[in-house]
């Protein structure tokens, strides 16, 4: 597009009111591009207004759109689309618009972008069109390439983190002090000492999985195994014999060629596997070791637990949801479960971390396909805000701690393993005003039937 000198610019400059901003003009169906683009934009300096999202990192702005338009927008960005064509504020605003650049004698005061490469419609016909249909990027590219050329105003030096910083609501840090929950749980008391047991004759395999099933330990070689515990009762006459001194492992040394925190970590994850074995919780591998509830394991299928304020509530273990997807909706169950991970990295010491998942079959208790599987995880979690997850993990605690503080895992009374029943937490000096967030609205393909809330906490 021609421009005889630069003049106009000079005129819209002095004219009344600081012109410096771009006005972003759209259909509703085109607000997530209108929404997009206001942030890059600001991001790239410039002061940008788009009718949801108001004018990011600058002064208040007429509230009346027509002298917005007139006396305050450097350039006209009109967002042109079949739905644009038209709908009556996107048509009476480009209406002003072209008015204001005629009386500016400003001929490119309106930028047209063409989002699906609809026709142009009358009023803008004439007007060199910046392709957004074959993508964004390149639109957007072409778009700065042009605000650079009339060398538009960019008043924003923060603007990056302006448009950053939009997406938060108002007031969404709170000065209140904050406890923060880690998904971490502290081992209280490890045995200071390590058990080599002499395996004679090497046990066959179904010898091993009773043995496993019965007791946590390593094996270090066919025979050779180590454990923090003497084996129950009658293990030991299948020739699991305790081989030589207790070793202690806190000193640094090595335990059968073997780190001796290793061994420890080993052991450790042993233990909490065997203790969810024997609370009954069902074994399951998707990626991942896990442990869920099976139907029937507590009373009416809801755990109950207690809240850090002290009350009590529960969660259901187990449920079924309706999922939607392109007009066909499917039943699926789901049930509570819980990975475990022993780390050293968190802080000082050894922490078990709890991973709360869930196991997803039909309704009749098959498998499912693994892509299914893992839709159908994200359509169950994916309005739950921290509070629902923390309480997933607080009742899965409280069924492992079964009444008892510290939870007992096994070792000699005088030199127990334990666990605690506690989440670690840390407090903040701040925290986070979650009544400001307001949730996301599902899709409508993924909308739940009959949603009674049984998901919630009771």
């Amino acid at each position: 597009m021609r421009r005889d000198d630069n003049h106009s610019d000079v005129a819209m400059r002095n004219t009344t009111g600081a012109r410096d901003h771009l006005f972003i003009s759209y259909a509703t169906e085109d607000a997530a591009t209108a929404h997009w683009l206001t942030r890059r934009l600001t991001a790239e300096g410039y002061r940008v207004w788009c009718d949801q999202i108001q004018l990011l990192g600058g002064e208040s702005y007429p509230k009346v759109i027509d002298d917005a338009i007139a006396n305050r927008t450097w350039r006209f960005i009109a967002l042109l689309s079949r739905f644009s064509k038209s709908k009556d504020n996107p048509v009476k605003e480009r209406t002003k618009a072209l008015k204001v650049g005629k009386a500016l004698r400003c001929p490119d005061f309106v930028i047209p972008l063409n989002l699906d490469g609809t026709e142009p419609d009358w009023m803008v016909t004439d007007l060199t069109y910046i392709p957004f249909q074959h993508g964004w990027a390149g639109g957007l590219r072409q778009l700065l390439e042009k605000l650079a050329k009339i060398n538009s105003p960019r008043p924003l030096s923060n603007g990056a983190e302006v448009a950053i910083l939009s997406f938060l609501p108002q007031n969404i840090i709170s000065t209140e002090r904050e406890s923060l929950f880690l998904n971490c749980v502290r081992f209280t008391h490890i045995p200071a000492h390590v058990l080599r047991f002499s395996v004679d004759p090497p046990l066959k395999p179904e010898e091993k999985r009773r043995v496993a099933a019965e007791w946590p330990h390593r094996f270090v070689s066919p025979r050779e195994l180590l454990a923090f515990q003497f084996p129950p009762t009658g293990l030991g006459d299948g020739g699991v014999r305790l081989a030589g001194d207790p070793i202690a492992w806190n000193d640094g040394a090595r335990i059968s060629g073997i780190e001796g925190t290793d061994v420890v970590s080993d052991l450790l994850t042993k233990a909490i596997r065997h203790h969810a074995i024997k609370l009954r919780l069902s074994e399951s591998f998707d990626r991942r070791l896990y442990y869920y509830f099976p139907a029937g394991l507590v009373e009416d299928d809801k755990v109950h637990f207690e809240l850090p304020s002290g009350s009590r509530t529960w969660v259901n273990s187990v449920g079924e949801r309706t999922y939607y997807r392109l007009g066909v909706s499917q039943k699926y169950r789901y049930h509570l479960g819980i990975a475990f991970r022993v780390r050293r990295d968190v802080i000082p010491g050894y922490v078990l971390r709890l991973t709360v998942v869930f196991h997803i079959t039909d309704t009749n208790g098959q498998s499912l396909p693994a892509r299914t599987v893992g839709s159908r995880r994200k359509h169950l979690g994916k309005t739950w805000w921290n509070s629902e997850w923390l309480n997933r993990h607080l009742a899965v605690l409280s069924f492992l701690a079964n009444g008892e503080k510290p939870i007992n895992l096994g070792g000699e009374s005088s030199d127990p393993l334990q666990l605690s029943s506690q989440f670690v937490t840390l407090e903040a000096p701040f925290g986070i005003n979650e009544a400001a967030l307001e949730p996301p609205e599902p899709k409508d393909d993924e909308l739940d039937e009959d949603d009674d809330e049984e998901d919630d906490v009771g």
